[in-house]
């Protein structure tokens, strides 16, 4: 069990003492295996509580807290107490630093959208953890790596040695030696075969962050839209802001995204660094692509997603304020200082995740 389990409860005011903690441990350890990333999602919607879960999500994640303190834990009337336990089994999974944490951290950070959330999350020792776990594991994954040390292959000169003695003295005692040398050439060759698909997985490995870096920064220095071949800096302030967060997320290969990302999009949106644009300018833009994702847990894409279904801009607007609780401020403006991870927002970048 974390140790500091009964610090995070008294974090969002509840008291640990009045709780089986070691049960709400072993409902944390029933979860923390799960790799469905519309599971995760949810949890991170119950922890930063963005709009309802549906109540068969809310029913499966409370069961194992349930089956585990039935005289204790409530399947209902829990609200923060559960927000408290998504927050606990969010940093759990990020623990195994695989593709599925690496997905749960980008929407968390996506999610969360620090700058523009009115209300903190509960637990704030999450978003920090989330940040420096997509950190670490970036520079780790696009480290091209180090080059696997030659094989160690087997001798088999005394085998062969001993089948010539026998050949002229004893030939039916080939066989054992000859048995001997064939395993041992066999062994040889799976070495040789893992030795070389290493290396050429190495070497696919470094051309897929070749040919990654060559194209963002082809890109980022034509300074125009992928799509149209439009100027960024010819483009309004919101059709520029989308578009260019829309191409690198399609020119990115390998997750979590490059590190230089907000330096990318800043290079781009040069022209545009003291620019605002209201949400109903983003809410009426074309510039992104057609959304084929859940857009419940991001606010930009909520507003294009209503738009798109019909609903007028203002009304979009109002209700993603309220859905995410936007601070005034961002409902009227966003000023053109892309945050850190900005392109997790995009479509091709969520799409990335499943």
């Amino acid at each position: 069990m974390n140790t500091m389990f009964g610090e995070l409860y008294r974090a969002a005011s509840l008291d640990p003492q009045n709780v089986n903690l070691e049960a709400r441990w072993a409902g944390i350890e029933k979860h923390k295996g799960a790799k469905d990333l519309s599971f995760a999602v949810e949890v991170v919607r119950v922890f930063l509580d963005i709009g309802k879960a549906t109540d068969d999500f809310l029913n499966a994640f409370r069961q194992p807290f349930f089956d585990a303190d039935n005289g204790g834990f409530r399947m209902s009337d829990n609200d923060v107490e559960l927000r408290v336990l998504a927050g606990v089994l969010i940093m759990e999974m990020l623990q195994h630093k695989d593709a599925f944490a690496d997905g749960v951290a980008l929407v968390v950070l996506a999610a969360a959208a620090p700058d523009l959330r009115k209300k903190a999350p509960i637990l704030k020792e999450v978003l920090p953890a989330a940040s420096n776990y997509l950190f670490d594991r970036s520079t780790l994954v696009r480290r091209p790596g180090s080059t696997k040390a030659k094989s160690a292959l087997t001798n088999i000169e005394a085998e062969l040695t001993e089948i010539t003695q026998l050949a002229s003295t004893n030939p039916a005692g080939i066989w054992k030696p000859a048995e001997t040398a064939i395993r041992r050439v066999s062994e040889n060759v799976s070495k040789v075969s893992e030795h070389l698909e290493s290396r050429i997985l190495l070497l696919q490995k470094r051309q897929d962050h070749l040919a990654e870096e060559a194209n963002i920064v082809w890109w980022l220095f034509a300074g125009a839209d992928r799509v149209s071949l439009k100027s960024y800096s010819e483009q309004t302030a919101v059709s520029a802001a989308l578009s260019c967060a829309r191409d690198l997320a399609s020119l990115t290969v390998l997750l979590p995204p490059p590190l230089a990302a907000p330096a990318y999009i800043e290079r781009c949106l040069s022209t545009h660094r003291d620019g605002q644009v209201s949400l109903e300018e983003v809410a009426s833009s074309k510039a992104s692509e057609a959304l084929t994702v859940s857009t419940s847990l991001f606010p930009f894409l909520s507003l294009q997603h209503l738009v798109s279904q019909g609903t007028p801009a203002k009304t979009a607007v109002k209700t993603v304020v309220a859905q995410f609780s936007l601070k005034p401020g961002s409902a009227r403006a966003m000023q053109m200082k892309p945050p850190r991870y900005t392109c997790c927002e995009t479509p091709r970048q969520i799409q990335h995740l499943a």
